[in-house]
């Protein structure tokens, strides 16, 4: 499972050093590589091979009318990003520019998969998220996880 978060930093070419921790859980995951997608934030969501299958039955399975835009926007713009030897993966400048990543990044594990964020999108985002908790707008789900 993907847990924690940690800051990082991908070079001009768009190259990340995946930790190993994640490293570990990818190997697991039926590869030597992750599949990347846009995310519904300006963020990129990142699965091993084996999460990703199941991730795609689950969005093939949606059947409302939104389905097909949810299909183009994730499936579409799905990219197989294999490890090299030292640990890397290349995010395609695509997928760059959609997350709006430059250089520094935050990479959030989310049990299943992981979320890339830019560090400023990624402050910004984890700010609102903070200032929702403290207006008791998830007050109900945080019940439910005794908190």
């Amino acid at each position: 499972m993907f847990r924690g978060s940690s800051s990082h930093s991908c070079d001009p070419k768009g190259r990340l050093i995946v930790p190993s921790r994640f490293r570990d859980v990818i190997q697991a995951g039926g590869g030597d590589g992750l599949i990347i997608t846009k995310g519904d934030s300006p963020c990129l969501i990142a699965y091993s091979y084996d999460e990703w299958q199941k991730f795609e039955l689950l969005v093939k399975s949606l059947k409302s009318p939104n389905s097909g835009k949810l299909r183009r926007h994730f499936i579409g713009n799905a990219q197989d990003c294999p490890c090299d030897k030292q640990g890397r993966i290349l995010i395609p400048k695509n997928l760059r520019d959609h997350a709006r990543i430059d250089k520094d990044l935050m990479l959030i594990g989310l049990l299943d998969h992981f979320e890339i964020w830019s560090m400023e999108n990624w402050e910004l985002e984890d700010q609102k998220t903070i200032e929702s908790i403290n207006n008791g707008d998830y007050k109900d789900e945080l019940a439910v996880l005794g908190l």
